[in-house]
């Protein structure tokens, strides 16, 4: 019985060497098609979803998924997308200043962001339990808030306006509706405005997948995700 195991042992044990060599060794880059003229483009251990734009363009850019991959068994890899938080970060700055223009009993929240693929709309929350909403266009990008007694944390979200296309068949959804950081944001005293950049919202943070977890089959020349399955074309 104990050689049985032993033995049981051990071939298990050279079966996940073999699989992770296998893993390790094989390289799947290159571009995979799809009759849709939809492609998958695997580059520098990264997984693109790609949809080439023809006429009047859909969407802010073609490039509609970038993941990083690891192999799970020998025929599946698992996707995962920067989680949207962490994307919004990227050049996310808060300026307090002392503007002698706005009223003593103001104070002023402003924002920088790049998106212009329609509104957005921006809801603020501040310690005194207060909701304020603005209708953030380009030539609208910020609002005044009353300060009577002196407010001492902001939180808000941010989502678009413009109805985003869905990407599925089924008419499923791939990406985030609204960003929302978590964290309160404390106003320092003797500051009236507030500005906020978050120069990582632009026209394609809204529509792009948020993929977690995902899995697709990798079986020779194609990639199964989805359920649609993309073919590696022999050079």
């Amino acid at each position: 019985m104990k050689k049985i195991i032993i033995f049981l042992l051990l071939f298990s044990s050279v079966s996940l060497l073999a699989s992770k060599q296998r893993q390790e060794g094989t390289d799947i880059s290159g571009v995979y098609h799809h009759p849709s003229g939809a492609f998958i483009k695997i580059e520098n251990n990264r997984f693109y979803f790609i949809v080439p734009q023809t006429g009047t363009p859909v969407w802010y850019s073609d490039t509609l998924a970038i993941c990083t991959f690891e192999w799970v068994g020998n025929n599946f890899i698992e996707l995962n997308s920067t989680p949207p938080h962490i994307i919004a970060q990227e050049g996310f700055n808060i300026t307090q200043t002392l503007d002698t223009t706005i009223p003593k009993d103001s104070i002023k929240i402003s924002f920088i962001i790049p998106f212009r693929r329609g509104g957005l709309d921006i809801e603020i929350w501040t310690n005194r339990f207060d909701v304020f909403n603005l209708d953030y266009t380009k030539s609208n990008t910020g609002l005044m808030l009353p300060n009577h007694s002196p407010i001492r944390t902001i939180m808000f979200a941010i989502s678009p306006q413009q109805h985003v296309s869905s990407f599925g068949s089924c008419g499923q959804f791939h990406g985030i509706l609204s960003f929302a950081p978590m964290e309160s944001f404390v106003i320092e005293r003797n500051i009236n405005h507030i500005s906020i950049e978050i120069p990582a919202i632009n026209g394609s943070f809204f529509e792009r997948y948020f993929v977690r977890g995902q899995y697709a089959k990798v079986s020779r020349n194609t990639i199964t995700w989805k359920g649609e399955v993309f073919t590696k074309r022999q050079r």
